[in-house]
């Protein structure tokens, strides 16, 4: 999923909004996820547990959101001029 935004949620949760690849899975109860997020194609962080999905894999512009509780230390404007992607793993 490439990323154009971020927000940090005052209880704590991180969402991540992009726009969905081909490799990214649609989220499901039934499944436990992790990523990775990549910055500048480099590892940034690994192992991401990922708590949910806010806009589903269904959104006809093909955009997600995707929470975590993980602390991450990025704000917008990183985000904003940088690349990054995050990419889900079903585990």
């Amino acid at each position: 999923m490439q990323i154009f935004e971020i927000f940090h949620l005052s209880r704590g949760e991180v969402v991540f909004v992009g726009k969905l690849n081909q490799e990214t899975p649609v989220i499901t109860r039934n499944w436990k996820y992790t990523a990775t997020l990549i910055v500048n194609d480099l590892v940034y962080l690994e192992n991401i547990d990922i708590t949910g999905e806010r806009i589903g894999g269904r959104n006809p512009e093909r955009y997600r959101s995707i929470s975590t509780m993980t602390k991450i230390d990025l704000n917008a404007d990183f985000i904003h001029s940088n690349d990054c992607k995050l990419i889900l793993v079903a585990v």
